[in-house]
């Protein structure tokens, strides 16, 4: 059967988010930005409110800022002590920019957060800090919307309603409950409107995807302001995006289907072969993909930090400060206005800050591509979230992380329990060994980073195969290359509550490269490898499996 979802709200990173009233808030009636007085009252000439509702809008501009031009129009709004910046008008106008800003209030709402009219943008110190504590600022907002300023309301509409349409008639030809259905036109006509509304510069901006996560229940606007119908529906009057995005998953898995079904088939439908079929099938699913609608709502944070290498900044610094709110952590100028670190410093103090709130969640990830030298610990955009690190609640940590600096330059040094890997694998029987990724009796699974090829097999050792992993950084003819599991320990990182309400235990995978005994292994620098879980029988915060010799260690460098 198809689904259609109601508005829910992802809550998790807002658990720990302090209330906290924006500097300003334009009263819509004046179009004036009124200052804070205190701690959450409004007050100017003829206007004093404490606590206003206020709506909030959603919308992208920066790439289409007009630099080094006088004399441009802009949106006027009082009380302002700078210049709000001209926006080219092949985006959108002024004159549409100030209706849209009137049409988000209603009846019981007269103010709205708009950052450009709320954010100082001349004093980068004080922007820095607000944008800092966008989590807070969206948390309190009466109601979100978000502005699709390029698409306009009929032809918007249109392809809502089309969405909905070619998406049941897709999951009629998945689960073959319609014969004759014209599979290549069902694909077209839905390609064409997603193409239609994920083309709009709203779908590529990273700072979106943060105020998507910070409030899914925002409303679609069309260009004119105007708020789209889900379809025909007449119970939901709006679209709201948690809508859109649920539909988005569901035909992203009727598409994978698809895929499958009209795999390895002769049939052809419409003098088209299979395998245009398949393509086609695959460039539409791609499209939800790069949109970060696949997988986007679920507790791992780490999941949406991925998806920010498919969107654009106008900064090269706001890779970071566009997401970092998504984790309810400020870094860089946002914590320290006076300073004002390069990227690369950033992205070292963003996942240290990380990694210091949970040592599970700072290394619940999977490098994609080989990581730098001496950071392998290190997240970055070119990350993975596979499906058993997607549920990240209840988490229980067993480690500390420790950097001096805070930014990446000394030694990043772990503290917890560590054990050898081949004792975790001692547990397994020889069937089990051979489909390691199966499981075993404690739900046993081992996911190396993508670099690392993996388990190898070598000649048999009393009945047991050897286990080695292939690091594909070095040649496959080195011997070098092949890594012993004897080498490999498991650092304790703690454990997280599942779906079934049991918990897993989450191991880090550390290896030393060079000859290092038994007694000097503490001492060198360990780099990651990748992430084991195995489950926790007796739903205890701290079990660990029996057999297995579990060691102190007290800042072990993690390179």
């Amino acid at each position: 059967m198809y689904h259609s979802f109601a508005p829910d709200r992802s809550r998790f990173i807002w658990k720990d988010v302090e209330e906290y009233w924006p500097q300003r808030l334009i009263h819509v009636p004046t179009m004036t930005s009124v200052l804070r007085e205190g701690f959450d009252i409004y007050s100017a000439t003829g206007i004093k409110f404490r606590k206003p509702k206020y709506n909030i809008l959603s919308y992208t501009w920066g790439r289409w800022k007009i630099h080094g031009r006088t004399g441009c129009p802009a949106l006027r709004v009082n009380g302002t002590s700078w210049d709000i910046p001209a926006i080219e008008d092949t985006h959108f106008t002024v004159k549409t920019f100030c209706k849209v800003i009137r049409e988000v209030v209603g009846a019981d709402v007269d103010w709205v957060w708009v950052d450009v009219g709320c954010i100082d943008q001349c004093d980068r110190k004080r922007a820095a800090v607000e944008v800092g504590r966008q989590a807070s600022i969206f948390k309190q907002a009466r109601g979100p919307f978000f502005w699709l300023s390029s698409r306009h309301t009929t032809e918007l509409s249109l392809a809502i309603q089309n969405i909905q349409a070619y998406g049941i008639e897709l999951a009629n030809f998945v689960d073959e409950l319609k014969a004759g259905l014209d599979i290549i036109q069902v694909i077209r006509g839905l390609d064409q409107a997603l193409s239609y509304i994920l083309e709009d510069p709203w779908f590529s901006s990273l700072w979106t995807l943060q105020e998507t996560v910070l409030r899914n229940d925002a409303v679609m606007l069309s260009a004119e302001g105007e708020p789209i119908a889900w379809g025909n529906e007449p119970r939901s009057k709006y679209t709201y995006l948690i809508m859109f995005i649920n539909h988005c998953q569901n035909i992203y898995t009727y598409l994978e289907r698809a895929e499958k079904r009209v795999s390895g088939r002769a049939a052809r439908w419409n003098n088209t072969t299979d395998e245009s079929l398949a393509d086609s099938l695959c460039k539409t699913r791609d499209k939800i993909l790069r949109a970060g609608f696949y997988y986007l709502f679920t507790s791992n944070p780490n999941v949406q930090y991925g998806m920010a290498r498919y969107r654009q900044t106008s900064d090269p610094e706001d890779r970071v400060y566009a997401i970092m709110q998504i984790y309810n952590l400020q870094v860089g100028k946002s914590a320290r206005p006076d300073e004002n670190p390069r990227l690369e410093e950033l992205v070292d103090e963003f996942a240290i800050a990380i990694n210091a709130r949970s040592l599970i969640l700072g290394q619940f990830f999977l490098h994609k591509d080989p990581p730098r030298v001496g950071k392998s610990w290190r997240i970055t955009e070119k990350s993975t979230v596979p499906g058993p690190f997607m549920i990240f609640e209840d988490h229980n940590d067993l480690g500390t992380i420790v950097s001096g600096t805070g930014n990446g330059l000394e030694p990043l040094r772990v503290s917890g329990k560590c054990c050898k890997f081949s004792e975790l694998l001692n547990m397994c029987t020889d069937d089990e060994v051979d489909r390691l990724h199966d499981g075993w009796g404690l739900g046993f699974e081992v996911l190396f980073d993508h670099y690392i090829k993996g388990f190898t097999t070598d000649r048999p050792i009393r009945g047991r195969k050897l286990l080695r992993v292939m690091d594909s950084r070095v040649s496959d003819e080195l011997a070098a290359a092949m890594i012993n599991h004897d080498d490999i320990r498991v650092l304790l990182l703690g454990n997280v509550g599942d779906s079934l309400d049991s918990r897993r235990n989450v191991g880090l995978l550390l290896y030393t490269k060079g000859q290092v005994g038994d007694e000097n292994w503490q001492l060198a620098p360990h780099e990651r490898l990748g992430v084991c879980l195995w489950s926790s029988p007796e739903q205890r915060h701290d079990c660990k499996p029996r057999g297995v010799a579990w060691i102190n260690i007290e800042r072990l460098e993690l390179q």
